[in-house]
């Protein structure tokens, strides 16, 4: 087993998108009521840190080897997509 620790630098803003049943005020706007709700769509730890699920991450991973469709030196046709379908786990924030 290999274990990878990374650090990730976004080109744009992340977006978790989770769901929550905030209700809107009156009369608030879209703006409004996103910056009073952004919270809510985070996933956060009891000190308020935020971070990326386990396997959001991994499925994140999944979708990249996918689409860049690399082949594997010495291996024919085939690419990476299947090793990381298939041999990536991430279990671990070490921080929670």
């Amino acid at each position: 087993m290999r274990i990878a620790t990374a650090t990730l630098k976004g080109i744009s803003p992340y977006s978790q998108s989770r769901a929550h049943e905030s209700e809107k005020l009156n009369r608030e706007t879209a703006d409004e009521y996103e910056k009073r709700t952004w919270r809510n769509k985070c996933h956060s730890d009891e000190t308020g840190t935020v971070f990326i699920p386990p396997m959001s991450f991994k499925q994140s991973l999944d979708r990249a080897a996918q689409m860049l469709g690399r082949q594997v030196p010495g291996k024919g046709k085939s690419t990476y997509t299947k090793f990381f379908l298939s041999g990536v786990m991430c279990i671990d924030l070490p921080w929670l």
